[in-house]
């Protein structure tokens, strides 16, 4: 692939098997010809999820909460497996 990554890798990224390496999103926008900051989401508005986010025991993981705050704004499509 011209991004360097083989398909097994971009298939097991995509489904949360496996982890980026700090270079691998660049070589993916360069192989795409797109920025790599276009590859990247956008900040997610924990306005609305904030009543489930103060839910959350204290101590909660930062990402996890981030991943529950993106679940509820994307209307429960995140991903579990």
């Amino acid at each position: 692939m011209p991004s360097g990554l083989s398909r097994t890798s971009t298939t097991d990224i995509y489904k949360g098997r496996q982890h980026l390496s700090q270079h691998n999103p660049f070589a993916l926008a360069r192989a795409l010809k797109v920025s790599p900051h276009s590859l990247l989401s956008e900040p997610i508005n924990t306005n609305e999820a904030s009543w489930l986010v103060e839910k959350m025991p204290p101590g909660t993981d930062p990402g996890v909460l981030s991943w529950v705050a993106a679940d509820v704004v994307e209307g429960g499509k995140g991903k579990t497996s």
